[in-house]
């Protein structure tokens, strides 16, 4: 008789212990990171993190609407709109040099 009360007390204090585990976990602030390449796209993680990069200093510049990025050696050849124009400029993602646009 004994073990039959306990099992519910058991069950209820691990419940709680979830939900709590739950409600802290959802409180935790996200920390957003550069997406991975997917396999087979030619980029490795480090292209994707320059890549990151080109299209954050196009963004701080003006830039808008990205559309095809295409790695070109160390740079990035992207289409993007400034002012309502559409435009393709080639952007060095370590220094924010923009060429062209």
């Amino acid at each position: 008789m004994r073990h039959a009360t306990l099992f519910p007390a058991a069950l209820a204090a691990g419940l709680l212990l979830s939900a709590a585990g739950s409600a802290s976990a959802a409180s935790q602030p996200k920390h957003w990171t550069a997406p991975v390449a997917p396999t087979g796209s030619g980029l490795s993680a480090r292209d994707d993190n320059r890549e990151v990069a080109a299209l954050n200093w196009l963004e701080a510049k003006g830039y808008r609407d990205f559309g095809a990025v295409k790695p070109v050696g160390r740079d990035f050849q992207i289409t993007a709109r400034k002012n309502g124009k559409l435009t393709t400029v080639m952007v060095d993602p370590q220094t924010g040099e923009i060429i062209g646009g």
